[in-house]
């Protein structure tokens, strides 16, 4: 399993003995060729992971449910412990095998034919082509089909061509990027539980653990899948979930010994935990914070009013008065990490107080604006950073409290002025970021209501759509990131960077860059 160690926070102090104790450093060499081939990873030699033990996490998400067609934040601290998908992604988004082993795109690019590897469900159910293929179909009906439906939408049907072969057919021809991006999103799930009802409270996955008990709200406790296809993992004997409703209890039952890790906990916590725990950056592709304003309403209707509010933002003095640190300014919504970057964008719409301050003169109409402050984390604050920066430049941004249910109406209505908040985006084709309805070409495009999208951003990603070569996809990422920045409804702002406290015993720490907890590989250097 890929286990590139994440970034750490380790006080000086105890850094030399910290590295010394990081183990899986690296997975067995994989050759990926167009077929995508490889076997099943090994832990690096840098010290033999201990078997057994319990682990227990403080969490400060409820869980939803144990369906992997509900990808949220709150689910995905489960996900990977009790589902394998068809394939992983590496920290850069490169690919390496989970259930399937082998993956070759036909000549047209009208199909996808994958290879299982043997592997069973927690129940001992062997996982097949079947399997596969009630996932698609699901995937298919928007009844049911949850957040799988977008990253599919591709698809046209699968077929089992034996016990561990599926051939995958597509709408029209597709770029293997798309192709991969799916294929890392698709959980396998047991054919015959796969639908929202069954899945609400059991989970029907092959992933490294299954669920031993579960009471709503307090406590999830894991053990090992007896069937998963890795025999050498998971290392732990039990994972425990204890679930908080306010962050100052999860953190100090952390500091009482009676966690032995948080999950997404607050960086205003940082200061008194950095001597005593290791301090983890989740993944830096996860998720992009950007910053949006409504092109359909004044004085945002003209596009070079746009583009001036947006050169009066310091993106840096954002991030650091929000995370320190960690993560990056991005001038889009593509973290570092996507083949869509492209840094040199900030010639176009990097911070220039002067320039902002003369096109807000010229060409904003009205000057003034209003932006919902939502609970999420860094919007409030970094809305007030941005409201003075554009004070500066003689634009009033007004910022009204809201909670996240009234700015999700607000939102789905094409009624915000103005939004700060997150897109999940670890995606290697830009086709996979506009099925977020933020970015898509159709009319549900909830920032484009009553005009639909610009025509050169509509045509943009339709050849992004058709790019099937390597040569025409740059060209296409090229073309698309040029579109956004041109028509301005959004941009970047920073790389969303969430937190792990650990103590020092727990080593192996893994997640996926969409930052689903990956627990296989973990264990505990002293029980």
């Amino acid at each position: 399993m890929h286990t590139a160690p994440p970034t750490i926070r380790v006080p000086r102090a105890r850094r030399a003995r910290h590295l010394a104790g990081i183990a899986l450093a690296a997975a067995v060499a994989v050759v990926l060729t167009a077929c995508g081939t490889a076997g099943p990873s090994e832990p690096a030699a840098t010290g033999d992971p201990v078997k057994g033990g319990t682990l227990t996490l403080g969490v400060g998400l409820q869980l939803l449910d144990f369906d992997p067609f509900n990808g949220t934040n709150q689910n995905y601290i489960v996900t990977k412990a009790l589902y394998s998908n068809l394939i992983r992604y590496t920290p850069d988004l490169k690919p390496e095998p989970d259930l399937a082993t082998e993956w070759k795109i036909a000549e047209d690019h009208r199909s996808v034919t994958v290879t299982l590897r043997e592997a069973g469900f927690a129940d001992g159910t062997p996982v097949t082509a079947g399997d596969v293929v009630a996932g698609v179909a699901r995937a298919k009906d928007p009844k049911i089909a949850l957040t799988q439906a977008g990253v599919a939408s591709f698809i046209d049907s699968a077929t089992a061509v034996d016990e561990r072969t599926v051939r995958v057919d597509f709408t029209e021809p597709t770029n293997e990027d798309r192709v991969l991006d799916w294929m890392f999103y698709f959980p396998v799930v047991e054919a015959a539980k796969n639908n929202p009802d069954a899945l609400k409270t059991r989970a029907a996955g092959s992933g490294p653990f299954m669920v031993k008990s579960y009471t709503p709200g307090t406590e999830l406790t894991l053990v090992p899948n007896p069937n998963y296809y890795d025999p050498k993992q998971p290392y732990l004997d039990e994972v425990v979930y204890r679930f908080f409703s306010d962050q100052d209890g999860m953190v100090s039952a952390l500091q009482s010994g009676d966690l032995d890790g948080t999950v997404w906990q607050e960086l205003r916590y940082d200061a008194q935990l950095k001597d005593s725990f290791q301090l983890i950056d989740a993944s830096p592709s996860a998720e992009t914070m950007l910053f949006y304003v409504n092109p359909t309403m004044a004085p945002f209707d003209d596009v070079d009013c746009r583009q001036a509010v947006i050169r009066a933002i310091d993106r840096e003095k954002v991030l650091r008065s929000i995370q320190g640190e960690s993560g990056q300014v991005v001038p889009g919504p593509f973290p570092p990490s996507s083949p869509a970057f492209d840094e040199a964008l900030f010639k176009k719409v990097g911070y220039d107080a002067d320039a902002a301050a003369k096109g807000i003169a010229a060409s904003c109409a009205t000057t003034t604006a209003v932006a919902p402050s939502t609970p999420s984390t860094g919007v409030a604050q970094g809305l007030t950073i941005i409201q003075a920066d554009l004070a500066a430049v003689g634009f009033d941004l007004k910022l009204e409290n809201m909670d996240q249910a009234t700015f999700a109406t607000l939102l789905r209505d094409g009624k915000a002025q103005v939004a700060m908040f997150p897109t999940v985006n670890p995606f290697r084709s830009v086709a996979s970021l506009a099925t977020n309805r933020g970015f898509s070409g159709g009319e549900n495009n909830y920032w484009w209501f009553g005009k639909g999208v610009p025509a050169d951003y509509r045509a943009a990603l339709d050849a992004a759509r058709d790019a099937l070569t390597p040569d025409e996809i740059s060209s296409a990422n090229a073309g698309f990131s040029a579109a956004l920045i041109d028509n301005s409804w959004m941009t970047g702002l920073y790389t969303k960077i969430g937190r792990f406290a650990l103590s020092d015993a727990v080593q192996g720490w893994s997640f996926s860059p969409a930052n689903q907890l990956e627990l296989g590989g973990v264990y505990l250097t002293r029980r």
